[in-house]
Formats: C-alpha cells, structure tokens, sequence
C-alpha cells in the first residue's frame, strides 16, 4: 500500500460531538450523511476523531484490492489521539438468501469497544428512501454488532499497528464539523 495517495480532510471538531452522549453523536453524523446522500456519490469516508480535530479520510483507494480491509481500517484507529472512529457514506449490504440492499448511514467505534450504529435505504439514485423504521443498533443493547464493522481499536492495539500519512502539501484545516 506504500504510495498510495489518499484525500484526507483535517477539520476543527465541533462541541457537539461528545464521546460521552452515544446517540446524539451517531445521530450528528447520521444527520450529515443524510443531508448530502442524494446529491450524488458519497464514497465511504473514514471520520476519526481528536480531542481538538477531525481527520477524514476518504477510503476507497486505501481499500482498493487489499485482501484485508478490516486490517487497513484497525491501522487508522491505531493512530495516536483518536478516541473515536466513524465510517460513513452509502454502502451495499450483502444478505444471505437476499439480493443486496443499497443503504446510506454511519458506523461509530470508540476506544473501549463500544459501537453505535444506523443506516437507511436508498434507491438506486441515492434518494432516501422513507420508512418508519429508525434503525439504530448500539452495543449499550447488548445487540450483536454489524458483520465486518468495528473491532478496529482493539485489533490495533493487538498487533501494534497504526496508518501513517506524508502530507503532499501544507495541512490546512477546513470547517468545523458539526
């Protein structure tokens, strides 16, 4: 993976997102991803949080034809002061006896394992598609986490690894993350 060039956004971190208040930061993330689905491709992006920054890291060429992706994203974790990590973007799920479901959402991890978790569907352009459901899973509910999500804190410290970036130019940082 060495050379692989990758967009990282670094941005000020907004009050709003509190490690201690699960829901009202999953639902802060939820509610961006949502406000832009539509509009047009939204690649999954990688959030990791610092006391005082956002790093965003825009995944899909560091994902691109590795044989371990779960590997890749414990790497970013591993970095030094992330104390939460977030995936977010439209993904497609993959259901056993079900064709696929297209679906736009967010994954959060923090450093002690706990995990939260929504997602809605979308069409085949990206448009939300409306229900009634308000589907948050959460750790806190002792529910089984999402297959292939998460676990990333804990498989950095096991085997020691951490992403490390060369900047091409001067890190400026953007907007804060609300």
């Amino acid at each position: 993976m060495s050379g692989t060039r990758v967009r990282v956004t670094l941005a000020r971190r907004s009050p709003d997102f509190v490690a201690a208040d699960d829901d009202g930061f999953g639902r802060g993330l939820v509610a961006r991803v949502l406000k832009v689905v539509g509009r047009g491709p939204l690649p999954p992006a990688v959030f990791l949080f610092r006391a005082e920054d956002v790093q965003i890291i825009y995944v899909a060429p560091l994902l691109a034809g590795v044989k371990d992706p779960h590997r890749v994203l414990a790497s970013l974790a591993g970095q030094p002061g992330v104390e939460a990590m977030a995936i977010l973007g439209r993904f497609t799920q993959r259901q056993k006896g079900a064709g696929p479901r297209k679906l736009a959402g967010a994954f959060v991890e923090w450093t002690d394992g706990r995990w939260w978790a929504s997602w809605s569907p979308v069409d085949d352009a990206g448009r939300l598609i409306p229900t009634d459901e308000d589907e948050v899973l959460r750790a806190v509910d002792h529910r089984p986490r999402p297959g292939g999500l998460g676990g990333w804190f804990t498989r950095a410290r096991f085997e020691g690894i951490r992403a490390e970036f060369t900047p091409m130019a001067e890190p400026v940082v953007d907007e804060t993350v609300n």
